[in-house]
């Protein structure tokens, strides 16, 4: 027969069993945007853009986009490129353009 005194007790107490959930997904910023891009600009995936109004991206300046980056239209506006345009996505993790309204 084996003893167990609690205060001299090597093992660690048994922790009941817990099942992981899932991380809950926290939003992302919103960077809203409109205008004339100013200088070459790096839009990342850690926020999600929110096109405002129309936005030009005129001669002489880049916009680059990294793989992952949300851009969302708060209307019908347009992005015009003028000047040079650089998307990163891939097929696992794409550059995604949608509408910001929560119906069609």
């Amino acid at each position: 027969m084996a003893y167990c005194i609690v205060a001299a007790c090597n093992r660690p107490p048994v922790q009941p069993e817990q099942e992981d959930e899932p991380p809950v997904p926290q939003p992302k910023p919103e960077v809203r945007v409109s205008g004339t891009l100013q200088q070459n600009t790096t839009w990342q995936s850690q926020n999600r853009y929110i096109v405002t109004g129309d936005f030009i991206v005129p001669p002489g300046v880049v916009l680059t986009i990294e793989a992952g980056t949300e851009v969302r239209f708060d209307g019908y506006y347009q992005i015009a490129i003028q000047g040079g345009l650089v998307l990163n996505g891939t097929a696992q993790n794409p550059v995604s353009f949608a509408s910001n309204n929560n119906e069609p």
